[in-house]
């Protein structure tokens, strides 16, 4: 069955409560898909300004489009109440991630599922690509996975399943966003985390401070012997 619904938002003039200043309208026709979401069929944003004094109103089309796309409950914020309604969630830092190269990297993603309603469920980590793709970490030279799971406390149906992606031996190819997936292999509703940036710094800066140390101390050292030698010379000069 198809629904359809109108949401309408208004920006009031400043100082003028009562009279509209924008009406946005934003009209969408959406399905429900199984007990998982929904799938918005299309969806059209309309721009209402008032055009004269005898409240006319022009109006504008925003955007508009037919693409489907599929939402699950976990885009929400989950409460007690409703809980039991959610699918997949996903959780993990949202903070930057810098290391050095050469340097070891774990990072993890926590996924909480209904067994019932999804089945197994496949939790990767992926690096996002500009084409809007995402490729998955399983070089296993360089990348370890590594999967834990537990049933939680007093819910038998809800699974806790921790996903670890280590990188043996960070180098500079490894800076990008990565993100955690999860997919329910029964309803094949996927859940998609936020993106998180992996900083990695070369160790040439490091090297090059060191080795202008060593030469400064080493010229000083050398300018020291020249000198006491120069003074040694002219005092057994004047001898």
């Amino acid at each position: 069955m198809r629904y359809h619904s109108t949401t309408t938002f208004i920006t009031p003039t400043p100082g003028r409560s009562k009279s509209p200043k924008v009406t946005l309208a934003i009209f969408t026709s959406w399905a429900r898909a199984e007990a998982t979401g929904f799938i918005i069929k299309s969806y059209m944003v309309v721009q209402l300004t008032p055009s004269g004094s005898r409240g006319t109103w022009s109006q504008s089309q925003v955007s508009s489009g037919t693409r489907q796309v599929f939402i699950i409950p976990s885009a929400f914020p989950s409460t007690p109440a409703s809980i039991e309604s959610v699918i997949v969630q996903l959780k993990y830092p949202r903070q930057p991630v810098r290391r050095t190269e050469g340097q070891p990297l774990t990072l993890k993603c926590t996924v909480e599922y209904n067994k019932e309603s999804c089945g197994s469920i496949s939790v990767l980590w992926c690096l996002s690509l500009p084409e809007n793709t995402c490729q998955p970490l399983t070089d296993p030279d360089r990348h370890l996975i590594s999967i834990n799971e537990t049933i939680m406390s007093g819910k038998p149906m809800f699974r806790h399943r921790d996903a670890f992606v280590t990188f043996t031996q960070l180098s500079l190819k490894d800076i990008g966003l990565y993100q955690c997936n999860a997919v329910c292999q029964t309803t094949r509703s996927t859940a998609m985390g936020h993106l998180i940036s992996v900083n990695v710094t070369g160790q040439d800066a490091t090297t090059t401070t060191i080795f202008k140390g060593d030469t400064n101390d080493r010229c000083s050292v050398d300018l020291f012997l020249l000198t006491i030698s120069i003074f040694i010379l002219l005092w057994i000069h004047t001898l």
